[in-house]
Parts: C-alpha cells; sequence; structure tokens
C-alpha cells in the first residue's frame, strides 16, 4: 500500500482545495483509494493505494485517454 499525502496533492494540482477535497471523498468513496488521519498528527490527511486500487486507476485513467484520443482524431478529421 503507497501512501500520498493530501495536502502535496493539492499542491502539486492547480485547483482549489475545496474542488481537491470534495473530488478526494468521492473517489474515496467510490474505491479508488481509501483515505485516513495521520495517527500522529489529526489534521493530516493520508490517500492510501493498494494494488488493486492501482489496477482500477490505471484502468480509469486509460479509458480518459482513450476518449481524449478519440475526440483529437475527430477534430483532425
Amino acid at each position: 500500500e503507497k501512501e500520498y499525502y493530501l495536502k502535496d496533492i493539492i499542491n502539486h494540482l492547480n485547483y482549489k482545495q475545496p474542488q481537491v477535497v470534495k473530488a478526494v471523498k468521492i473517489l474515496s468513496q467510490e474505491d479508488y483509494f481509501d483515505k485516513k488521519r495521520n495517527e500522529h498528527d489529526e489534521r493530516t490527511v493520508l490517500i492510501l493505494v493498494n494494488a488493486q486500487q492501482r489496477k482500477k486507476i490505471e484502468s480509469l485513467l486509460s479509458r480518459v485517454n482513450k476518449r481524449i484520443t478519440e475526440a483529437n482524431n475527430e477534430i483532425e478529421l
């Protein structure tokens, strides 16, 4: 299981914190990853991704990339 800090994700993305927090909540509910508070610092939220969830994420990204490619090909026609 791999850990990511929500704060790092927010800092890396070009979205406002409330938007990212809402997306994280939805994706967590859909079992793309687990979310929990750091045991040593309750203010810190950790995103946990196991192997099965990673495959689910990779599958989603593959479908998104395919749709983007198809849309780009249609624009070029």
